[in-house]
Protein backbone atom coordinates (compact mmCIF):
# COMPACT_ATOMS: atom_id res chain seq x y z
CA UNK A 1 0.00 0.00 0.00
CA UNK A 2 1.60 3.44 -0.91
CA UNK A 3 1.14 6.06 1.73
CA UNK A 4 0.80 9.90 0.30
CA UNK A 5 1.23 13.12 2.16
CA UNK A 6 -2.02 15.12 2.06
CA UNK A 7 -1.02 18.07 4.02
CA UNK A 8 1.52 19.33 2.20
CA UNK A 9 1.72 22.82 0.75
CA UNK A 10 1.99 22.84 -3.01
CA UNK A 11 0.83 18.98 -3.33
CA UNK A 12 -2.74 17.79 -3.40
CA UNK A 13 -1.10 14.23 -2.68
CA UNK A 14 2.26 13.26 -2.85
CA UNK A 15 4.74 10.03 -2.16
CA UNK A 16 6.88 10.07 0.10
CA UNK A 17 9.55 8.99 -1.98
CA UNK A 18 8.67 11.65 -4.32
CA UNK A 19 8.90 14.49 -2.05
CA UNK A 20 12.40 13.75 -1.41
CA UNK A 21 12.92 13.80 -4.99
CA UNK A 22 11.89 17.35 -4.72
CA UNK A 23 13.91 17.93 -2.48
CA UNK A 24 17.29 17.00 -3.63
CA UNK A 25 16.40 18.66 -6.94
CA UNK A 26 16.46 22.05 -4.80
CA UNK A 27 19.19 21.04 -2.64
CA UNK A 28 21.67 20.10 -5.62
CA UNK A 29 21.00 23.96 -6.34
CA UNK A 30 23.09 25.12 -3.80
CA UNK A 31 26.26 24.21 -2.49
CA UNK A 32 25.25 21.91 0.31
CA UNK A 33 26.92 18.46 0.47
CA UNK A 34 24.02 15.83 0.38
CA UNK A 35 24.21 12.45 1.90
CA UNK A 36 21.40 10.02 1.69
CA UNK A 37 20.52 6.70 2.76
CA UNK A 38 23.72 6.22 5.61
CA UNK A 39 22.87 4.99 8.91
CA UNK A 40 24.14 7.51 11.85
CA UNK A 41 26.00 5.05 14.51
CA UNK A 42 26.42 8.18 16.48
CA UNK A 43 25.98 11.75 17.20
CA UNK A 44 28.30 13.98 19.56
CA UNK A 45 27.74 18.15 19.91
CA UNK A 46 31.30 19.80 20.38
CA UNK A 47 31.42 23.66 20.49
CA UNK A 48 28.30 24.01 18.83
CA UNK A 49 29.01 21.82 15.79
CA UNK A 50 26.84 18.27 15.58
CA UNK A 51 28.87 15.86 14.77
CA UNK A 52 27.25 12.71 12.40
CA UNK A 53 29.04 9.77 12.27
CA UNK A 54 28.09 7.44 9.24
CA UNK A 55 28.19 3.76 9.53
CA UNK A 56 30.76 4.18 6.11
CA UNK A 57 33.36 5.98 8.57
CA UNK A 58 32.58 9.45 7.46
CA UNK A 59 31.80 12.70 9.66
CA UNK A 60 29.32 14.83 8.94
CA UNK A 61 29.33 18.42 10.60
CA UNK A 62 26.86 20.94 11.09
CA UNK A 63 25.03 23.90 13.35
CA UNK A 64 21.84 21.70 13.40
CA UNK A 65 20.78 17.99 13.03
CA UNK A 66 17.25 17.35 11.64
CA UNK A 67 16.04 13.80 12.06
CA UNK A 68 13.56 13.09 9.51
CA UNK A 69 13.35 9.21 10.38
CA UNK A 70 9.80 9.05 8.55
CA UNK A 71 6.30 7.90 9.84
CA UNK A 72 4.37 4.52 8.82
CA UNK A 73 1.00 3.91 9.85
CA UNK A 74 0.47 0.97 12.38
CA UNK A 75 -2.33 -1.57 10.49
CA UNK A 76 -4.61 -2.84 12.85
CA UNK A 77 -4.71 -6.17 10.52
CA UNK A 78 -8.39 -6.54 11.10
CA UNK A 79 -10.76 -7.87 8.59
CA UNK A 80 -12.14 -5.46 6.61
CA UNK A 81 -9.07 -2.31 7.20
CA UNK A 82 -8.14 -2.39 3.38
CA UNK A 83 -11.37 -2.18 1.72
CA UNK A 84 -12.32 0.94 4.62
CA UNK A 85 -9.35 2.85 3.86
CA UNK A 86 -10.33 6.39 2.85
CA UNK A 87 -13.49 5.39 3.32
CA UNK A 88 -13.71 5.57 7.10
CA UNK A 89 -10.51 4.32 7.60
CA UNK A 90 -7.96 7.00 8.29
CA UNK A 91 -4.45 6.88 9.58
CA UNK A 92 -3.80 10.78 10.16
CA UNK A 93 -6.69 12.49 12.23
CA UNK A 94 -4.43 16.08 11.09
CA UNK A 95 -5.19 15.49 7.68
CA UNK A 96 -8.35 14.04 7.47
CA UNK A 97 -10.08 15.32 10.84
CA UNK A 98 -12.41 17.78 8.72
CA UNK A 99 -14.04 14.35 7.14
CA UNK A 100 -15.72 13.44 10.44
CA UNK A 101 -17.03 16.87 11.35
CA UNK A 102 -20.30 16.24 13.67
CA UNK A 103 -19.33 12.50 13.69
CA UNK A 104 -18.80 9.93 16.40
CA UNK A 105 -15.17 8.38 15.55
CA UNK A 106 -13.17 5.82 17.19
CA UNK A 107 -9.29 6.33 17.68
CA UNK A 108 -7.72 3.21 18.39
CA UNK A 109 -4.36 2.98 20.48
CA UNK A 110 -3.49 4.62 23.95
CA UNK A 111 -0.28 6.27 23.68
CA UNK A 112 0.93 9.97 21.89
CA UNK A 113 -0.43 9.28 18.45
CA UNK A 114 -3.80 8.25 19.66
CA UNK A 115 -3.64 11.20 22.18
CA UNK A 116 -2.56 13.64 19.77
CA UNK A 117 -5.38 12.32 17.60
CA UNK A 118 -7.67 12.76 20.11
CA UNK A 119 -6.92 16.52 20.44
CA UNK A 120 -6.89 17.11 16.46
CA UNK A 121 -10.32 15.68 16.26
CA UNK A 122 -11.74 17.16 19.62
CA UNK A 123 -12.74 20.15 18.14
CA UNK A 124 -13.98 18.64 15.16
CA UNK A 125 -16.04 15.54 15.98
CA UNK A 126 -19.28 14.79 17.89
CA UNK A 127 -18.33 12.11 19.90
CA UNK A 128 -14.48 9.93 20.31
CA UNK A 129 -14.34 6.69 21.55
CA UNK A 130 -10.62 5.70 22.54
CA UNK A 131 -10.35 1.85 22.18
CA UNK A 132 -7.30 1.00 24.33
CA UNK A 133 -5.67 -2.39 24.82
CA UNK A 134 -4.39 -0.97 28.33
CA UNK A 135 -7.20 0.28 30.41
CA UNK A 136 -4.73 3.34 30.69
CA UNK A 137 -3.29 5.71 28.62
CA UNK A 138 0.42 4.85 27.87
CA UNK A 139 0.78 8.79 26.05
CA UNK A 140 2.62 11.77 27.42
CA UNK A 141 1.16 13.26 30.76
CA UNK A 142 1.09 16.99 29.10
CA UNK A 143 -1.08 15.56 26.20
CA UNK A 144 -3.01 13.27 28.67
CA UNK A 145 -3.39 16.48 30.64
CA UNK A 146 -4.47 18.94 27.58
CA UNK A 147 -7.56 16.17 26.84
CA UNK A 148 -8.65 16.67 30.32
CA UNK A 149 -8.69 20.27 30.54
CA UNK A 150 -11.23 20.37 27.39
CA UNK A 151 -13.03 17.35 27.36
CA UNK A 152 -15.97 15.92 29.48
CA UNK A 153 -14.40 12.03 28.56
CA UNK A 154 -14.22 9.86 31.56
CA UNK A 155 -10.39 9.20 31.79
CA UNK A 156 -8.85 6.42 33.83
Amino acid sequence: MAFTIENYIGYQYITGKKLVEKFKEQVKLYPIDLVVGYKVNKVEVENKIVKAYLEDGRKALGKTLIVASGKWSRLLNVPGEQKLIGRGVSYCAVCDAPLFAGMDVAVIGGGDSAATAVLDLIKIASKIYVVNISNSWKADAVLIEKIRSISVLDMK
